[in-house]
Formats: structure tokens, sequence, C-alpha cells
């Protein structure tokens, strides 16, 4: 996948978790956000997390 096309997936999928965002904005943030190494639609959604203050859950030990 070329850099390109991340970036285009990753700021589709940001504009439909966002959609008041600026379009210009999701362009930077797309181009900030490269990572060849993970999806670009899950990483758009990792972004929309960490904004709304939501964290990923961790796995609880267990106690023996």
């Amino acid at each position: 996948m070329t850099r390109d096309d991340w970036c285009d997936q990753f700021f589709d999928e940001l504009l439909k978790l966002r959609p008041h965002m600026g379009h210009r904005l999701a362009r930077t943030l797309a181009l900030h956000q490269y990572d060849v190494a993970e999806h670009p639609r899950d990483k758009a959604r990792q972004y929309d997390k960490s904004q709304r203050g939501e964290s990923v859950p961790k796995k609880a030990k267990r106690s023996k």
C-alpha cells in the first residue's frame, strides 16, 4: 500500500468518526499518523478514542 493510499483510508475513516472535522485538519493528521506497520482504519479509530478520552481496557491479572 502506498503512502497516499494509506492516508486516504485514514482520512476516510476519520471523517466517518468525526464528521465535524475539517478536511485540512484530517489530511494533516493522516500525514502525521502515517505508520506502514498499522492498518489506517485501526489507526484512525485509535486516534478517535484518544481524543474522546477512552482508554483501551487492560486484561485483569488473575490471582492464584
